[in-house]
């Protein structure tokens, strides 16, 4: 199927489903032809690699970037006979939160492999983020450690991206610097804001199906944040501020907030 707006019923249970944007069918499949399959053999560099699966670097032929990931083998297939697989849930996400608003990279192709209703493989193509650097630079770690007024700026427009997500009924669970990538303007945008924002990796997101407990994981999401840094409780509460601000149906205050933040730790 080739469609220039991804349909979530392209995901299918039963069968094996394939989507790909219009714009770049072509040329992905003249890189296929003339490089062979996406794997990591190496005839396509690789971004990331584990044991149980690998991110590639796509050039096509216009000089356009795209990261493709996909698992070296299937693991507990069975448990996705009943519902998406990796590769298609996160699919379904990026569509989704699309429509939230959120600075997401843009996906470009996904696809499932079944048989008998069977998972057998998936990959997912996104375009790549060129010139963007993750938010670990940022942390007590990182070489941008000391760029307060930088970490104030990524910090408070994240929060404010999670806070619409939060209101739109989404939970995060991997809301992580790694995951939030930044470039540096040359010059201030209309708002003032110096730092080029986007999101990879949705794969963990989820539509919160009951209320109950929702805003203890929306808590979660933010611990999971501050873990990568060594904020005061003052830093804190003021980023906090800019989150509740964003989002008034978590219904507490931002001193509220923290007390529940550091009662759910994640570790």
């Amino acid at each position: 199927m080739s469609n220039n707006t991804f349909d979530i019923n392209t995901v299918t249970l039963s069968r094996s489903w394939f989507y790909v944007d219009d714009a770049m069918e072509s040329q992905i499949n003249a890189l296929r032809k003339r490089c062979g399959a996406f794997d990591d053999s190496g005839s396509y560099p690789v971004l990331w690699s584990t044991r149980s699966k690998f991110v590639l670097l796509l050039t096509l032929d216009d000089g356009t970037k795209l990261v493709y990931k996909a698992p070296r083998k299937m693991r507990s297939a069975i448990r996705y006979i009943f519902r998406p697989g990796p590769w298609g849930q996160e699919a379904v996400n990026f569509s989704l939160l699309e429509k939230v608003g959120l600075p997401l990279v843009k996906m470009v192709s996904a696809g499932e492999t079944r048989n008998f209703f069977m998972l057998k493989s998936g990959f997912l193509m996104t375009e790549y983020a060129e010139g963007f650097s993750d938010g670990r630079l940022f942390t007590y770690k990182g070489e941008l450690k000391d760029e307060k007024h930088l970490i104030d700026e990524f910090v408070r427009r994240n929060f404010q991206y999670l806070a619409k997500m939060h209101r739109a009924g989404f939970i995060h669970n991997g809301f992580t610097p790694p995951n939030l990538l930044f470039k540096i303007r040359t010059a201030p945008d209309a708002d003032g804001n110096l730092l080029d924002l986007r999101w990879i990796d949705v794969a963990s997101c989820e539509k919160v199906k009951f209320k109950i407990g929702s805003k203890t994981r929306m808590a979660r999401d933010l611990s999971l944040f501050f873990r990568f840094f060594r904020f005061t409780d003052e830093e804190k509460l003021s980023f906090l501020a800019t989150y509740c601000k964003s989002n008034p149906d978590i219904g507490m205050t931002p001193e509220k907030l923290l007390e529940v933040i550091r009662k759910n730790p994640v570790r």
